[in-house]
């Protein structure tokens, strides 16, 4: 059974992007509502065809699996890189088993590092036919957190989904959020109760400063396409915060409840 938590992270924004509504879309070939299994080289049980692909220098890779609504399995890697600006970022995308001449190249470094190229044996980056004739389209993320000398691996839960959002972004927000969660004093300060969400406000400070209570955490970070300043947390109690990125900072623009279908 998916958790709230679990349907806000499997949802496709559609209508007024200002408002999103999330809708659960039913057999789309896409593992919506499961963010799936993570492996590392460490795993036991690692199905072959990732097992292969942590020989040598793979090591350092992170894969995901999941199972969509019509029981196909699929396939994610995650390619990590170094910490840059106080940000850890992991590349995730989709690959598909092929045979032993198929070849892909996943990336540990930023544009201009050392060459760091790895060559997986036995994937490939285009989906079966039968997913094609159903406009399939492979799927990709990028995930971050704040990191220091180095960066925790790609099966860290930690990471969250971070859309287009630039190093600078991250940093301004992680630094509001911390804000937030430090202390009643503080989040008064974050949210002040002159702004017109008071629900949705009592709400989170209850939920972050009660004892006993599980706090809410970050899961989804999300830049509107039209507007790339004009940015969404997706809470995991099902709130979102609306933050607009200006010439004067990060500012709280909304908080309130998502709507789930």
């Amino acid at each position: 059974m998916l958790t709230s938590f679990s349907m806000v992270l499997a949802v496709l924004f559609v209508a007024n992007p200002a408002r999103a509504v999330f809708v659960v879309p039913a057999h789309s070939l896409g593992c919506y509502g499961d963010d799936g299994h993570l492996y590392n080289s460490q795993s036991p049980d690692v199905p072959l065809p990732i097992a292969r692909s942590f020989e040598g220098r793979g090591s350092v890779l992170t894969f995901r699996t999941c199972v969509d609504p019509d029981e196909n399995t699929h396939y994610f890697v995650r390619e990590p890189r170094p910490v840059r600006n106080g940000i850890c970022r992991i590349f995730e995308h989709e690959l598909f088993p092929g045979t032993g001449r198929d070849i892909e190249a996943v990336e540990t470094q930023y544009p201009g590092g050392l060459d760091s190229s790895l060559k997986l044996r036995g994937w490939k980056d285009w989906p079966p036919q039968a997913w094609v004739e159903r406009h399939y389209t492979p799927q990709s993320r990028i995930l971050a957190q704040e990191g220091e000398n180095e960066c925790p691996p790609g099966d860290d839960k930690r990471y969250i989904s971070v859309g287009a959002l630039t190093d600078g972004m991250l940093k301004a927000f992680y630094q509001l959020w911390h804000r937030a969660t430090d202390s009643p004093e503080s989040f008064d300060k974050v949210f002040p109760s002159s702004i017109p969400y008071d629900e949705a406000r009592q709400q989170l400070r209850n939920e972050l400063f009660t004892q006993g209570h599980e706090r809410p955490t970050v899961g989804i970070l999300d830049c509107h396409e039209d507007n790339p300043a004009y940015c969404t947390a997706y809470l995991s109690n099902v709130l979102e915060m609306e933050f607009d990125f200006t010439d004067q900072g990060l500012t709280i623009t909304n908080l309130r409840r998502s709507i789930v279908i």
